[in-house]
């Protein structure tokens, strides 16, 4: 299971890569892949093995999630180190620190190292409910994402639909994970349907 995950999030991660910046080069150390490409093709991936098993997708997806937050994190440290993913010119108070650029890398570590361990902690809890992690990192994540997304200053490709630009793709993903989040969780959560 986890092999084909990984195989479908590589997959996912070079093919989002190739469609928003088809002139990026991908070399050693790898450089160039995208987290949400990574997510919504290893998803995929879970998504055909949930039904080709018949498992039940929310519990499925909850056990990834926290596993997924805390990877995301090692992952955005080794962004810092390699130089992509960087923060826009630091102002005075990081470049006081020594900081060239805002250290966005190190914020959304950070973030995700956090959302990480709360939803281990949620998922020790005995109230058991299919969808709660997922909902949580789907709505953590997605705010952490829009937070930080204001202070990159690489380029990463650009929406246009009409007259209206969407600076970032990852902004406009973020804002659907927050979305879908809360349709999970309202869906689990919500006011139970009286009977007629």
């Amino acid at each position: 299971m986890v092999i084909v995950v990984m195989v479908g999030g590589l997959t996912g991660s070079l093919g989002l890569s190739w469609a928003l910046l088809p002139n990026i080069s991908f070399t050693l150390p790898l450089r160039g892949f995208t987290f949400y490409g990574g997510l919504l093709g290893g998803g995929a991936a879970l998504l055909a093995l949930c039904i080709a098993k018949r498992w039940r997708l929310l519990d499925t997806l909850d056990q990834f999630a926290p596993a997924v937050a805390i990877g995301h994190g090692f992952g955005r440290i080794g962004c810092f180190f390699a130089g992509c993913c960087h923060g826009a010119p630091s102002g005075p108070v990081w470049g006081a620190l020594g900081c060239r650029t805002v250290p966005v890398q190190l914020m959304e570590a950070g973030c995700c190292f956090a959302i990480g361990a709360v939803l281990l902690a949620v998922a020790r809890q005995p109230a058991r409910c299919p969808g709660r992690l997922t909902a949580a990192y789907l709505i953590t994540y997605g705010l952490c994402r829009l937070a930080t997304e204001r202070l990159r200053g690489d380029y990463r490709g650009e929406i246009a639909i009409g007259d209206w630009t969407i600076n970032s793709p990852s902004s406009a993903i973020a804002a659907a994970m927050i979305l879908v989040g809360g349709m999970v969780a309202a869906t689990r959560y919500g006011p139970k349907r009286a009977d007629a």
